[in-house]
């Protein structure tokens, strides 16, 4: 298997399966834990929930915005990020989180093209 590592340590490989480790970003997803990133200027914590492949083979990542440069969004919802967008990151371990209510891991868009998705108990 050969990982293409993405700069981000996601080594994600031909044999991707849901819920393996595969770096920083789905270590946090499997411990239910959030990241700290820098993404266009910005340092966000985002509770993340899903990487898949999106369009284009691209690696997605669909999380919730616990913060935008230290200051916690009016709403939370789940936004999607392109991982190669993402730098700087690093795993909060001190920072737990539970998905929204809204989080659906039976989207269509995730069938198949799952690398790693948070475990809803």
């Amino acid at each position: 298997m050969v990982g293409l590592g993405l700069g981000l340590g996601l080594g994600i490989g031909s044999g991707a399966r849901p819920n393996v480790s595969k770096g920083p970003i789905c270590d946090a997803i499997t411990a239910g834990v959030c990241i700290s990133v820098v993404e266009k200027k910005h340092t966000l914590i985002i509770a993340p929930y899903v990487v898949y492949t999106g369009h284009q083979g691209a690696q997605q990542l669909d999380g919730v915005v616990v913060e935008r440069d230290g200051k916690a969004p009016n709403k939370p919802k789940i936004d999607t990020f392109t991982v190669n967008d993402l730098s700087g990151v690093s795993v909060l371990t001190d920072r737990p989180f539970t998905p929204i209510a809204g989080f659906d891991p039976a989207n269509p868009d995730y069938a198949g093209k799952t690398v790693c998705i948070v475990n809803l108990v």
